[in-house]
């Protein structure tokens, strides 16, 4: 049983030469298959014409087959709305994303760094006032506790002040004010006196190793802790070019402790200071963007005396989109929002402070002194107004909360700058940095020293920073990409399918509202109806006369008046043929015929629209095809710009499992151990002269440049010089390698998840050179792989460790190199251990995680780890992960190992040796002193190079590793340790006494702080995949193409140039044209036979005559349902059922003639 797929077949054959035998039910089928109703005729050729999958099987579905049909159609279009419903208004959403990228630099700025003193009120200010000519003595303790109100909080002021204290503090002030004339005083004036000085404050001062005048870089602000002193600002930004602790800001600071004073909100039973932060003596530190007022910056950093903080920074910036690219931020100040008068930069917390004094400005006619920062012009509140309108409040509201912005007054400004800090604290100062700072300065003792001095370290960890960008998620080109996929996957349908539905229901309408379209229509109708009758009869006519011979004289005399009607039509069929210009130009009709092929045979939409088309309907489609190829190039050519930009974006992920255990790499910070030097002393003739020259081979190399030591450096190198020839075993190696802390000297105990094990066993301690000269360094998953079948988090497990400092192994000597250091030598400025938390692969003191412990402390540090996947180069990325060509090496590549093998690569190349911070390979020997100070100041390329390794061509190559963790540390630090331990020190040797405990002992904790970490991954945001994807739905989308359309493209654009350049092949074409044509005429000639009169009975007596050769002309037709739609009009009848002849459905057919029936037309 034939299916509604498979196309109407019959067969023609010649009888007895004179007539045409047909399958005339098959035809009247073919011809009876549709009404005449208007709206069908339309619905017939739409789906049969259409390239939207569907329609024709579902207008020829019988029964269940329609319903059925119907049902997938139906169902396909619910799903297809909803997902183009899905992705516009996912469009519509404007949607946002973020792209993090890693970015290197050759310099960064260091932030504004707000130094505050816990103490903003000195002695010797309140002093002078007391002693002033027009003030002496009426400075009275109420007055100046009124005056410190004026600067606490709000909140506080109402929940700690009382009204008497508040009023008797308020008729001093008024007093004091109407007295005093040595300037005009209110609290804005006092407290930008009160405080101390830049000079009082800062004592020393350096970057990167240089000694500055930082007070004069600085400027005086107003904060919620009096005067501050801002560093790095305006035209004074100070820049960093290397990553390490000693390439930043160094600040060395003086509390003033025995200048401060301490004032409370009562005079007795209340010891509640007034200034909240005032719990502490030492300064708070606000690091942050110098467009921010210090005080709204929540992040402040604490050190007090005696300590030395680290701050390690990381940047991270944040790039907001505009609204008019989908964002919400802005660079200036919205219309609503609290701008005032004096030149503030936008930015969210600048707003969020101006709303709260405006709230006040608004309520009372004054603001806080606290927030009327930045406008003198401002009316200051003094603590009497607040406290009363405090109270007002609180009656009416019970509610103290401050006044908070309404939402979205104070939007996200368009690009902010974030400093995440890391900070680790070390107590105490060396003996060295002791003598150092007295010689600064001879009034500085000792004593004071300890009790008032703290030192500020702040540097970029590594010379690179994090860039969020907010973007676009999705696109119009991403959009139209995925509604032609989905367009492709209900319907197979394309824009050109989506004109032909509009067009088709276009005709619906006007069909339903056009009467002259519905009468023009039935019109056309009955004509084709008579068109089909009239060929009916010819069928019918030579089925007949093929059947029955003996009634053919009849039939012809019955059917005489109907074959002439159909006369015209055959003559015409003739003429159109006749007309054939068969001499036409060979290259034309070859190029014609293959372009008709194509158009006739392709499943590119369109082309049929094209091929088949009327003049008008056929210049419309050319428009759409054009149009739609426009945009489509288009399209293609902004995915081909995507594609090609290689763009990266950077996944955020967060694995909830535990990460790869890192490096610890302890050191000590005493490079030199005194019983060793002893030993050299008595047993050679070393000399203090000699020590103090080597101690200088731990200097960084950038120390040298400009420094006046060249004398002294001649009578050293030649001392030395002379040393090594009469012990020839003693090397810079040797001595660098011996005079290094020992193993088992240092390691009192080790342990790891609670079991301990030997510090000193080579499998898990390596020793390593640094720039404290040797160290030893732990591997974590060596560690677990023995003493724990899993990791565990939390401050009970880890690695820990208990150090012996020795301060009696300690050297106690000066740096005398001059004005190029800040520090004796360096790393001797403290006692106790430095710690590198790092990826195995890297250089510990390159950049990783830096941690300080001092004796008497207890240094526990939660590890926070991320993990940074980076693209390779060939993948669009930057990082590489085998050396460069020019570096080979044969241990794991990493970037900070590159860099350091590069420089020591100049440093051979030019001075002959290595100095003690580059030779992390050992690949050449140490350079003296002497031999680094000639090196860097003879040339000027080296003494770039080691001020910012990015200056050298070669070492630019040392691209970031491909993978690497980070292991950010959150740190505490505990003081006064173990001195409950006293008989347990004592049992594990006899020297650990309470005091030795007290002076030397370290203990160290480093474990996992959760068991999670951050994997920050990169990829391209167009790989070819995607790429290749996006151009298929696009092409379904406009062309409903596909890669075998393409390829009908090039293979018709093929064929028609080998018919331009070849002749043979535009012959070759004509003659099969020629052929084909012969044989059309020659069936038009057989129709026009039977439907002539009189020829009819003179053909049919020839019949039994006609030679065997006749019968080879039967012909074999396949023909789909529209061609068998379109047969019975005449105008395009034999291109429509001819095909070539088949000889074995020719006898097939004559087997089973006596079985077929033919009917015959009355």
């Amino acid at each position: 049983m034939r299916t509604t797929d498979e196309p109407y077949r019959f067969q023609a054959r010649l009888v007895g030469g004179n007539f045409i035998e047909l399958p005339v039910e098959q035809l009247r089928r073919i011809a009876n298959a549709s009404g005449v109703d208007s709206i069908e005729q339309e619905t017939k050729h739409f789906s049969y014409s259409t390239t939207l999958h569907g329609p024709l099987r579902l207008y020829k579905g019988k029964g269940y087959g329609k319903i059925f049909w119907c049902s997938v159609m139906c169902s396909a279009a619910m799903f297809l709305s909803l997902q183009i419903n899905i992705l516009v208004a996912y469009f519509m959403s404007h949607p946002t994303a973020t792209s993090v990228t890693f970015v290197p630099a050759e310099v960064l700025t260091l932030p504004a760094v707000t130094v505050c003193n816990y103490n903003p009120i000195t002695k010797n200010y309140v002093q002078y006032l007391n002693e002033s000519s027009s003030g002496a003595g009426y400075f009275t303790n109420d007055l100046l506790r009124y005056m410190t109100m004026a600067y606490s909080e709000v909140e506080d002021l109402y929940l700690h002040a009382n009204n008497d204290t508040v009023e008797r503090g308020r008729q001093a002030y008024e007093y004091f004010q109407s007295i005093f004339t040595e300037y005009p005083f209110n609290i804005e004036n006092f407290f930008a006196r009160a405080g101390f000085s830049c000079h009082e404050m800062l004592k020393v001062c350096s970057v990167g190793g240089t000694k500055l005048d930082c007070c004069a870089m600085s400027r005086k602000v107003l904060t919620d802790l009096g005067s501050c002193f801002v560093f790095s600002i305006g035209e004074m930004k100070l820049n960093q070019t290397q990553p390490g602790i000693f390439n930043g800001l160094q600040l060395i600071l003086d509390a003033g402790i025995n200048d401060a004073i301490a004032v409370n909100y009562a005079e007795e039973g209340n010891t509640l200071p007034i200034f909240s932060n005032n719990l502490e003596d030492g300064f708070r530190l606000y690091v942050r963007s110098e467009n921010e007022l210090a005080y709204s910056y929540t992040e402040g950093l604490s050190v007090s005396p005696a300590y030395r903080a680290y701050i390690a920074l990381n940047l991270e910036t944040f790039h907001f989109l505009t609204p008019n690219n989908w964002g919400n931020c802005t660079h200036t100040w919205p219309s609503k929002s609290p701008q005032r008068a004096f030149p503030l930069p936008y930015t969210a917390k600048n707003c969020a402070s101006l709303c709260q004094q405006v709230y006040y400005e608004q309520k009372i006619n004054c603001t806080p002194l606290l927030y009327s920062v930045g406008d003198a012009h401002l009316n200051t509140c003094t603590p009497s107004e607040l406290h009363a309108f405090m109270l007002e409040v609180a009656d009416r509201t019970n509610n103290i909360n401050g006044p908070e912005c309404a939402d979205n007054i104070c939007p996200t400004s368009c690009v902010t700058h974030e400093y995440k800090a890391s900070i680790t604290y070390g107590y105490g100062f060396s003996e060295s940095a002791m003598d150092w700072l007295t010689s600064i300065n001879n009034k500085w003792t000792q004593q004071q020293i300890k009790e008032n001095f703290a030192v500020v370290n702040i540097f970029y960890r590594e010379m690179s920073y994090l860039l969020n960008e907010q973007m676009q998620s999705t696109s119009l080109v991403d959009i139209l990409s995925n509604i032609g996929g989905n367009m492709g996957l209900f319907f197979g349908a394309s824009v050109i399918t989506v004109i032909e539905l509009v067009i088709f229901l276009s005709k619906l309408a006007w069909i339903a509202f056009s009467s002259q379209r519905r009468e023009y229509m039935f019109h056309k109708r009955q004509e084709e109806r008579d068109r089909e009758q009239c060929l009916t009869t010819v069928i019918n006519i030579a089925a007949i006369c093929n059947v029955y011979n003996g009634i053919y004289t009849h039939f012809v005399r019955s059917s005489r008046r109907q074959a002439v009607m159909v006369l015209p039509h055959i003559e015409r069929l003739i003429n159109w043929f006749k007309g054939v210009d068969v001499r036409s130009s060979l290259v034309k009709h070859a190029t014609k015929k293959e372009f008709l092929q194509m158009m006739g045979t392709t499943k590119l939409h369109g082309c049929y629209r094209l091929y088949a088309g009327k003049t008008y309907s056929r210049l419309f489609w050319l428009l759409v095809a054009i149009s739609t190829g426009v945009i489509f190039i288009t399209v293609l050519a902004e995915l081909t710009k995507q594609y090609k930009a290689e763009s990266v974006w950077t996944q955020v992920e967060i694995v909830y499992d535990y990460a790869d255990g890192p490096s610890i790499t302890i050191c000590s910070h005493n490079p030199v151990r005194r019983n060793y030097i002893e030993e050299l002393k008595r047993t050679t003739t070393f000399s203090d002269e000699l020590l103090t020259y080597l101690l200088h081979i731990f200097l960084r190399p950038e120390e040298f440049v400009e420094v006046n030591v060249m004398d002294n450096f001649l009578d050293d190198e030649r001392l030395l010089q002379d040393y090594m020839s009469t012990y020839k075993n003693f090397t810079l190696e040797s001595f660098v390698k011996e005079a290094s802390f020992k193993c088992e000297e240092a390691f009192v105990q080790c342990a790891f998840e609670g079991i301990m094990f030997d510090c000193c066993n080579e499998r898990y301690s390596t020793a390593v050179l640094t720039d404290l000269g040797y160290c030893f360094q732990f591997d974590w998953n060596k560690l677990s792989k023995d003493f724990s079948l899993s990791y565990h988090f939390g401050s009970v497990y880890g690695f820990q460790v208990m150090l012996d400092y020795q301060l009696y192994n300690e050297i106690y000597l000066v740096n005398y190199t001059g004005r190029g250091t800040r520090q004796p030598f360096l790393n001797n400025f403290e006692p106790g251990f430095r710690l590198y938390v790092h990826d195995k692969n890297i250089i510990s003191y390159g950049n990783s995680e830096v941690l300080v412990v001092s004796p008497n402390n207890k240094l526990s540090a939660g590890l926070k780890p991320v993990k940074y996947q980076f693209l390779e180069r060939s993948k669009g990325g930057t990082c590489r992960n085998v050396w460069p060509s020019a570096l080979s090496h044969n241990s794991t590549y990493s970037s900070s190992a590159c860099k350091m093998t590069c420089i020591a690569k100049y440093f051979v190349a030019s001075c002959g040796c290595i100095p003690l911070q580059y030779n992390t390979v050992k690949e050449g020997r140490l350079c003296s002193p002497k031999q680094v100070f000639d090196c860097v100041n003879n040339f000027t390329e080296i003494a770039s190079i080691v001020h910012n390794v990015t200056y050298s061509p070669l070492c630019q190559d040392c691209d970031s590793e491909c993978e690497v963790f980070i292991y950010f540390t959150q740190n505490s630090i505990i003081h006064n340790i173990l001195t409950s331990l006293g008989k347990y020190m004592e049992s594990l040797k006899q020297q650990y006494k309470p005091s030795y405990v007290r002076d030397n002992l370290a203990t160290v904790h480093v474990f996992f702080a959760s068991k999670k970490y951050k994997i920050y991954s990169q990829s391209t945001l167009s790989d070819l995949s995607s790429y290749l994807s996006k151009i298929g739905s696009d092409m379904g989308l406009f062309y409903g193409a596909s890669v075998i359309s393409l390829f009908e493209l090039i293979l018709v654009v093929f064929k028609t140039i080998w018919a331009l350049v070849s002749p043979s092949r535009a012959a070759y074409l004509k003659e099969k044209a020629k052929r084909e044509m012969e044989r059309k005429l020659r069936i038009e000639e057989i129709i026009n036979e039977y439907s002539t009169p009189g020829k009819t009975s003179r053909r049919a007596t020839q019949t039994a005559k006609r030679p065997r050769r006749e019968m080879d002309r039967m012909m074999s037709l396949a023909l789909t349902p529209e061609q068998a739609s379109t047969i019975l009009e005449e105008e395009t009848f034999v291109d429509s059922i001819y095909v070539p002849l088949r000889r074995h459905k020719l006898l097939s057919t004559v087997e089973d003639v006596n079985n077929k029936r033919y009917i015959s037309a009355v």
